[in-house]
């Protein structure tokens, strides 16, 4: 009952705490919109979306009007001082040019914007990476230009650069002579082959198609796959063999209970067996219960007891079909009764039984608190959705 109580109070606690969070959230919230006059960000900042209510007199009430806040624009003389410094980071980045020309979209984090172009066209892709196939030997003067852009203002500044084309390798030159050769193959008009070298400077060239094989990919994914369900067949039977242990310590107090009854009663071992093995059989058939490993290896062993066998071997092979150590311990009493008599059975059958119903009471408990312990995590969750669910306002309203 304390528990129950400890759990509702925290859970209520945790509301409370996102209630006060919310407000906050709520108060705390600046207002971009004042006395008429709509703040916007500074010249770097970034564009905010506003949601206003409108209403004109007799016209419209309560208009929901969405109005995109750009930041504000450069004036004239900041605009100049922005190209000005763009202007220096360009001469410093085309001091020195070798494979990649570094070229930038944008400038100062956005406020200034940069289009490119190049002459001879065709030298240098959009990303600034150069075609050294296309270079001339030794040094290339290209001529660029670069438009900037600062909110309303434009200019356009002219340079030049020197590319000087690097020595290359002789592996290099007959990758580049290849590439040369099957360019000029795909221009041709009309052709439908591709005709590739076999010869490049003397060198003779061998071509042959790389093929990419499947079988081991699909091998590797049978493998790793035998090998999942072999693991996964192991966790399931290990599963069972737990759960199928847990039935029979369950069952255990029970059948020590009958056996404690039966012999105060006055019957024999053989005779108590016979009478629980009839008992589970009588409710088998009538599907009264569900199969239980337990009562059905006593099935056996109370068969094998009616065929002539011995009581000594039909325990040995009970506690060899039943792995779980209580019956074991229970086998050991009966086989002390068979060499000590029956002297004092009930009274320690009693006290066996009375150990194992505590057992169970405390299996029960632990069962419990692990199922407590097992329902935190939907209460985390379900904690974790309601507070999305209150604060997405007001990191909504943050955001504007």
């Amino acid at each position: 009952m304390k528990k129950k109580f400890a759990d509702k109070t925290k859970i209520i606690a945790a509301f409370f705490v996102l209630l006060v969070v919310s407000v906050v959230a709520d108060v705390t919230k600046s207002d971009m919109l004042k006395d008429g006059v709509v703040e916007r960000e500074a010249l770097n900042g970034e564009e905010k979306s506003l949601q206003l209510q409108l209403d004109i007199e007799e016209i419209i009430e309560d208009y929901e009007y969405s109005l995109e806040v750009l930041p504000a624009n450069p004036t004239k003389e900041e605009a100049e001082a922005y190209f000005k410094d763009t202007i220096a980071l360009i001469d410093r980045d085309f001091s020195q040019v070798k494979t990649e020309v570094p070229l930038h979209e944008s400038y100062f984090d956005g406020i200034v914007d940069a289009d490119w172009n190049f002459q001879p066209f065709g030298l240098i892709d959009p990303e600034g990476k150069v075609y050294i196939e296309k270079l001339e030997e030794g040094e290339n003067i290209i001529q660029a230009q670069v438009e900037l852009t600062c909110g309303a203002y434009e200019k356009i500044y002219t340079f030049s650069f020197l590319l000087e084309a690097p020595e290359l390798s002789k592996e290099e030159q007959i990758l580049q002579q290849i590439e040369a050769w099957i360019e000029e193959q795909m221009v041709q008009e009309g052709s439908t082959k591709i005709q590739l070298p076999t010869e490049m400077d003397g060198i003779s060239l061998i071509w042959s198609e790389k093929k990419e094989y499947i079988t081991p990919q699909i091998l590797l994914l049978e493998v790793l796959a035998l090998v999942l369900l072999w693991v996964v067949s192991a966790r399931r039977h290990a599963e069972e063999e737990k759960k199928k242990l847990l039935e029979m310590e369950k069952d255990y107090p029970d059948i020590v209970s009958q056996l404690s009854l039966l012999l105060g009663a006055g019957m024999t071992t053989r005779q108590a067996w016979n009478r629980i093995a009839s008992q589970y059989s009588f409710k088998r058939k009538r599907e009264m219960t569900k199969e239980r490993p337990v009562y059905e290896a006593i099935l056996r062993m109370n068969r094998r007891l009616a065929e002539g066998e011995s009581e000594r071997v039909a325990y040995h092979q009970f506690t060899e079909e039943i792995p779980a150590s209580c019956y074991h311990k229970l086998m050991r009493i009966l086989l002390g009764n068979l060499e000590k008599g029956t002297q004092g059975i009930c009274i320690r059958l009693e006290e066996e039984s009375r150990l194992a119903f505590e057992k169970k009471i405390l299996y029960a408990k632990k069962m419990g608190e692990e199922a407590s312990t097992k329902m935190m995590m939907p209460l985390m969750l379900m904690m974790m959705v309601v507070m999305g669910i209150v604060m997405m306002p007001a990191l909504i309203g943050f955001q504007l």
